[in-house]
């Protein structure tokens, strides 16, 4: 069991550190980038082509995520448990990728489809509030937060397993860290002391994503 906890971890991390936007953009497009670009760069450099390539890229790799997390804790109620313990580890690696310097990954879409893969209900559920959030106060910040949020109240309204429960509180506890630091700028933003002079707030048109 350990072994196998050992090889999901390393495989699974080192998987979803990979930057797709980077491979597509040097080998599809040879355009020798060198970061990760979000969504709407990827747009302005190859259109919807290069948007439909990273979408792609990302589904797959999300699909081989869990798909390794369910082969490697197998038995009896274990699989969905690997498939939840490679979307915290996958969530980790966005928080800190080897392969972009262990800078994170400010990119919702990214989450949404690893909770896909895991559960279908669980991310249907976490994109209409991310949506509705997002729509309300214009923060994707915010929407991320609230999403990851409801996570955990979903696994105990659909009365999951006790670990599955604390697997997904840490993939929550993992979001919010991820988006700490537009957190804390919005705080400060509407701190009255610092109203004036404070940053520029994060809205969902400034939100970075991979």
């Amino acid at each position: 069991m350990i072994i196998r906890l050992i090889l999901l971890t390393v495989l699974t991390y080192f998987l979803a550190s990979v930057n797709s936007s980077m491979l597509i953009s040097r080998n599809v497009f040879q355009n020798d980038v060198s970061h990760a670009l979000s969504y709407s760069r990827m747009f302005e450099l190859h259109n919807r082509r290069g948007v439909i390539y990273l979408v792609a890229a990302e589904f797959f790799k999300a699909l081989l995520v869990v798909l390794i997390g369910g082969l490697c804790l197998r038995g009896p109620g274990f699989a969905s448990v690997g498939k939840l313990t490679a979307v915290l580890i996958a969530l980790l690696a966005q928080a800190y990728p080897f392969f972009n310097g262990f800078r994170p990954y400010r990119n919702v879409v990214w989450p949404a489809l690893l909770l896909l893969m895991y559960d279908w209900r669980v991310c249907l559920i976490c994109v209409v509030v991310f949506a509705v959030v997002v729509i309300v106060t214009r923060v994707v910040s915010f929407g991320a937060c609230a999403a990851a949020a409801a996570f955990p109240i979903l696994s105990v309204i659909f009365g999951e397993w006790w670990l599955k429960i604390i697997l997904s509180l840490l993939c929550a506890f993992v979001i919010f860290y991820i988006y700490r630091s537009g957190l804390k700028r919005l705080l400060a933003k509407r701190t009255p002391s610092r109203r004036e002079n404070g940053p520029p707030a994060e809205t969902a048109d400034t939100e970075s994503a991979e």
